[in-house]
């Protein structure tokens, strides 16, 4: 058995790093926010989303055995077979596939991300907003662009991408609220003033 077919027994479901620490919750930011996620490509995405979820099948069955038959049969066609891990995947590739993952796909969803919503780009995408606000600041119509396109920016990438679909919950209890105020409002506009 090569070394790199050994059985890894790495919880991917936690971040890598300690989470209790400062240090921990500022490495594991810094790797999901790195700039460079964004120029990966969409094999190195599919490549990576392909390792995590074949882990997780791995994972799963060596420590939950819900559906011992089921699983067997998934990790004959995706495990090595005398191993039963994942063939050429060190703890290295494990955790770099999942960074990426991470980096890249939704993390309710699973759907991939709009590139300019991912958090690794929300930092050259500000700096170069920035940048442009600050140089193109002498007339109205340039400071009214550039703030236009830092709102759009904004609303779509942290607003649109990152929120999780529970907004549409969000969205349907603050119609109704919106409702029940203005009814209330609609009976004290109603009255006569005394």
């Amino acid at each position: 058995m090569d070394p790199g077919s050994k059985r890894l027994d790495i919880d991917i479901s936690k971040p890598k790093y300690d989470q209790s620490t400062y240090a921990g919750r500022a490495r594991h930011f810094f790797i999901i926010t790195n700039p460079l996620n964004v120029l990966t490509t969409n094999e190195q995405h599919e490549q990576a989303k392909r390792i995590v979820n074949d882990y997780r099948l791995v994972f799963q069955r060596n420590y939950c055995s819900l559906y011992p038959h089921f699983h067997d049969m998934i990790l004959l066609l995706i495990c090595d077979r005398k191993s039963g891990a994942l063939p050429g995947i060190t703890p290295d590739q494990l955790w770099k596939a999942k960074h990426l993952y991470d980096a890249t796909f939704h993390p309710d969803t699973g759907e991939k991300m709009f590139i300019l919503g991912r958090m690794s780009a929300q930092v050259p995408c500000n700096m170069m907003i920035t940048g442009c606000m600050l140089t193109f600041y002498k007339t109205t119509p340039a400071v009214i662009f550039w703030q236009w396109i830092n709102q759009s920016f904004n609303a779509v990438g942290v607003i649109y991408m990152i929120i999780s679909p529970c907004i549409y919950l969000i969205r349907n209890v603050s119609s109704v609220v919106c409702f029940v105020f203005s009814q209330l409002r609609q009976q004290e506009c109603s009255q006569p003033n005394s």
